[in-house]
């Protein structure tokens, strides 16, 4: 596809954006997906476009010369302009809407945790005093023979222990994206988040690159979702073997974003791919609430529609495991 026939599309893809849903925000790298392209791509080449996808420039001059009848171009300008009014009460509807639903959604949490942690305390109370008389009980008549039994547990378990104890090391690689997110946050600027994210998910390809130089590891990449914790997922992984594992959190949720970044590894090492969901709306958000602190909303949401890979996609193993309790790591 030629530089002019890219360029078509790429303004093609911004004009029917803004004609027909224009109360959603255009993200530079949706455009470059649509287009079949890398962000790195849309970055060098046509880099002019932004103004365009970020709303302040309007269409009409994008598209100027390419349309010479003065009437289409003014008609154009009137429905961009009708667009942009009715955009500006639709947000400010939608930003009251956000902010009710948020207070409701926080009372109901609050008061769920509340409930389930009273539940869960006279539960493990009730259950403790059970266990332990049944146990001071069974103590009474049975304390020489579980004097024995514990002699043959304790040998059992020195011999389970050289059977199946591997020397694997663990190396995590994280995208660590706290302070973009504070930046973010602090700016709103989606064009900076995303170049620093892409900036943060890059020098995390090379590390990985630097460590998989050795022969014998092997590349677990964990799909970060915001609703499960990685560092316990590394620690209770098991290895197979005495191999160096090399862990990576990976925040990525389109499937060009995906295949970029193995494209990027520079080895044939087996891959192995861990995604997590979860179907209780309760579960995500306490975990949310409890495990991560300051993610951006629109991150949450493209984490919500993250790409599920498949066979085709060219993986070793492919795990997709369902968190079913808040809190579960």
């Amino acid at each position: 596809m030629s530089a002019n026939t890219t360029e078509m599309r790429l303004k093609q893809i911004i004009a029917e954006h803004y004609l027909s849903v224009p109360v959603e925000k255009l993200l530079i790298g949706d455009v470059a997906e649509k287009a079949g392209i890398s962000r790195q791509a849309f970055n060098r080449y046509y880099d002019h476009l932004k103004p365009y996808i970020s709303g302040e420039l309007s269409i009409d001059e994008m598209l100027k010369g390419n349309d010479e009848d003065s009437d289409t171009s003014e008609l154009l300008h009137l429905a961009q302009k009708s667009i942009k009014e009715m955009q500006e009460q639709l947000s400010h509807i939608e930003a009251k809407h956000k902010a009710d639903t948020d207070k409701k959604v926080n009372s109901i949490i609050t008061t769920l945790m509340n409930n389930d942690i009273n539940l869960f305390e006279s539960d493990k109370t009730r259950l403790t005093i059970e266990k332990h008389a049944l146990q001071n009980q069974r103590l009474k008549d049975q304390i020489t023979s579980l004097q024995v039994e514990l002699t043959n547990a304790k040998a059992e378990t020195v011999v389970d222990h050289d059977k199946h104890t591997t020397s694997a090391e663990k190396i995590k690689i994280e995208v660590e994206l706290k302070s973009i997110f504070k930046e973010f946050i602090s700016s709103g600027d989606l064009d900076d988040f995303e170049d620093g994210k892409e900036d943060k998910i890059q020098r995390a390809l090379s590390r990985v690159n630097k460590f998989t130089q050795l022969d014998d590891s092997k590349v677990v990449i964990f799909i970060e979702r915001y609703i499960s914790s990685f560092d316990s997922f590394v620690d209770k992984y098991l290895c197979r073997d005495d191999k160096t594992y090399i862990f990576i959190r990976l925040p990525i949720f389109t499937r060009t974003e995906l295949r970029l970044f193995v494209k990027g590894l520079k080895f044939n090492r087996p891959i192995t791919v861990h995604i997590q969901f979860s179907n209780s709306e309760t579960t995500t958000k306490i975990n949310r609430r409890f495990l991560f602190r300051n993610i951006p909303e629109m991150e949450l949401e493209q984490a919500d529609k993250c790409y599920i890979p498949t066979d085709s996609d060219g993986f070793n193993e492919i795990v997709i495991a369902k968190v079913d309790n808040p809190t579960e790591c």
